[in-house]
């Protein structure tokens, strides 16, 4: 959506659509940046005046959002080793305890 140049930061946004629960969007800042051999990428949740929450009923927005990833190379070996840690309230536990209360009722045979 947008990029600042002078700190690198990102405004990001995407819109996914999960199973059984429907669709979700997200809109956060993104900074990437490189240090030695490993990159660090941290993203958190925002709001931008493009994506505004609310926009679209049938679409729920994730917050808060909060992301942060580590990517480096594995010594001696032609690989990478990633480590990740985020927290997103998707709702998806709402809906879930939605589904069953939704289904009809069940008839076994005796």
């Amino acid at each position: 959506m947008q990029v600042d140049t002078a700190s690198g930061t990102e405004a990001v946004w995407w819109k996914r659509n999960l199973p059984f629960c429907g669709f979700r969007d997200y809109v956060f800042g993104r900074r990437v940046w490189c240090e030695g051999d490993a990159y660090y990428t941290v993203c958190k949740g925002a709001e931008h005046d493009e994506r505004r929450r609310g926009a679209n009923p049938r679409v729920l927005r994730v917050d808060p959002y909060l992301s942060a990833w580590l990517i480096r190379p594995v010594p001696g070996r032609d690989q990478c080793a990633a480590s990740t840690s985020s927290e997103a309230s998707t709702a998806v536990e709402t809906v879930l305890v939605r589904v069953p209360l939704s289904l009809p009722p069940l008839s076994l045979p005796l």
